[in-house]
């Protein structure tokens, strides 16, 4: 599942995680410094929450997280070297990179959600979308049909009239008070 993010709030994301989180490893940091200043190597990071072993994937912890500080995950390997991901992702911009953040907090952070690619969240937010369409359809449709009973009992309320018959009159009067 791909979603679009754009570069800038990546980025403003990104600056706003290292202004408030202190990693496990130092050397993360300068790797997410350098995602910030390469717009065209931020273009292709894509938040995560799933882990990707088999992707080129990034894992970076805040100290506050009860998970490992650095992971990088290519092609099924591990390795815990800052490094090798410095030059993997600079070497090759171009290709998709997968960035999965551990920091407190994360689960009530909108700036995050938003960011990353979760089919659970997409699905809740996609249910939550259609649930207040249906919610906003049927009270469109009620008041149609509320309309259109009102409209039905006024021109019976006309026929009775002109008819001269005073119990169906009464009968629809009280009807139509129902719906004003």
């Amino acid at each position: 599942m791909s979603k679009w993010v754009s570069v800038h709030e990546k980025k403003a994301f990104l600056l706003w995680f290292l202004e408030n989180h202190r990693l496990k490893k130092a050397d993360a940091r300068r790797l997410l410094e350098v995602l910030i200043k390469h717009f065209h190597i931020l273009e292709n990071v894509h938040f995560t929450d799933e882990l990707k072993p088999n992707r080129k994937t990034v894992v970076i912890s805040s100290i506050n997280s009860d998970e490992i500080g650095f992971k990088y995950y290519q092609s099924g390997r591990v390795y815990e070297e800052v490094a090798m991901a410095y030059n993997e992702i600079t070497n090759n911009p171009t290709e998709p990179v997968y960035l999965l953040l551990h920091f407190y907090g994360k689960l009530n952070n909108q700036r995050y959600l938003h960011l990353i690619e979760n089919k659970i969240i997409d699905n809740i937010r996609r249910y939550e979308y259609y649930e207040k369409v249906a919610k906003q359809a049927e009270e469109i449709l009620e008041g149609s049909l509320s309309a259109n009973k009102k409209e039905i009992l006024l021109h019976q309320i006309d026929k009775a009239l002109d008819e001269k018959n005073e119990e169906l009159f009464q009968q629809l009067v009280k009807q139509l008070q129902n719906y004003i």
